[in-house]
């Protein structure tokens, strides 16, 4: 069918798929029914391709690769505008225009509008920082400018790696309790993922006051902090700049 998983509500398409059987123990679905994400188009091609990359990236994951929501977005821009730095000079003025375009409404999510001076003045959410869509936009307009971009493993991503590296190596409750902390940790600060990069040593911390506040032993706190370190150094090694460590 040709708009299977395609759902248009307000003039915009949306991806709608129940999580299939092989996924749903997937930390990246574990207690979802569906996998709802809006495609930001009103044309029909346009979701049909999006759609596509959808399924391509679930796919991927099925087979033990991990992938974010940045990664897959980036990924989505190259197959329709092609690789930033294969860009002819010829048409970056009027590509880089389209990426300001898709990101200034990416933006406008994150608006915050003031009277000032000189008429409103715009402050944008810090939230605006680890939204996939804009860092994606970002790290491709960089690249089209010949800037180099920041390597941004997620924590969920490395979870993924973490769990595939332990399985059959140490007992499943102990392969449990890396999903749960890390879920614990980014419900704390009220987001679905984390780069690892901006895991900072102060929200560790924070962590850690949290877990005593709720009664928690000094040695379960400490156990959740190595847990959350495995998890980390599982995809990157900061030779000592490395915000989680032992702290009680």
């Amino acid at each position: 069918m040709k708009t299977k998983y395609l759902v248009k509500a307000y003039n915009t398409y949306s991806f709608r798929m129940r999580v299939p059987k092989s996924l749903q123990d997937h930390p990246l679905f574990k207690g979802k029914t569906y996998i709802i994400k809006s495609l930001k188009t009103d044309s029909l091609s346009e979701a049909i391709r999006l759609r596509d990359l959808e399924l391509g990236t679930l796919e991927r994951i099925k087979k033990g690769d991990a992938i974010s929501d940045r990664q897959h977005i980036f990924d989505s821009l190259v197959a329709r505008y092609g690789h930033p730095l294969a860009t002819p000079q010829s048409k970056k003025e009027n590509l880089l225009y389209s990426i300001d375009e898709k990101l200034n409404d990416a933006l406008s999510d994150y608006a915050n509008y003031t009277a000032g001076q000189h008429g409103y003045e715009v402050d944008y959410d810090s939230e605006a920082e680890n939204d996939p869509e804009i860092v994606a936009l970002l790290d491709y307009r960089n690249l089209l400018e010949g800037r180099e971009i920041e390597q941004r493993v997620t924590l969920r991503e490395s979870l993924v790696k973490t769990i595939q590296e332990k399985t059959g190596k140490i007992a499943d409750n102990r392969i449990n309790r890396f999903e749960t902390y890390a879920k614990t940790f980014l419900e704390l600060f009220g987001v679905d993922d984390l780069p690892l990069t901006n895991i900072k040593k102060s929200m560790v911390q924070q962590f850690v006051r949290s877990e005593r506040d709720k009664g928690m032993s000094d040695k379960t706190v400490a156990n959740k902090v190595s847990a959350l370190s495995t998890i980390y150094t599982t995809a990157l090694d900061y030779s000592g700049n490395h915000p989680i460590f032992k702290l009680c």
